[in-house]
């Protein structure tokens, strides 16, 4: 698996952790969406860091910039974070909104 796949799927489980801590909380509208935007970039040291620590060996590591590092997996993240808040929410509160 190439780096950029590993950074891909590491954004979406991460997508999956902060979407789960949104409908955990019961975090409704802006809050929850500014905490899901720092969850975002809080991914970025973290992918910037694992790629340093276990691909410093792999000459694609070396090519991959923070833009992209950043962008990779960019509507993948925002899509499942969204979901994922939206169905625990709701499976956890279904009353809420009649």
């Amino acid at each position: 698996m190439d780096v950029s796949n590993k950074i891909y799927w590491m954004k979406v489980f991460l997508a999956i952790v902060v979407g789960l801590i949104n409908g955990f909380t019961g975090i409704l509208h802006w809050p929850g969406a500014v905490i899901g935007v720092i969850g975002l970039f809080g991914t970025y040291p973290i992918a910037l860091m694992l790629i340093r620590l276990t691909e410093s060996q792999s000459p694609e590591a070396d090519q991959l910039t923070p833009v992209k590092i950043l962008t990779n997996g960019l509507p993948a993240y925002l899509f499942v974070w969204v979901v994922t808040w939206t169905v625990v929410f709701n499976l956890l509160n279904p009353f809420y909104f009649t």
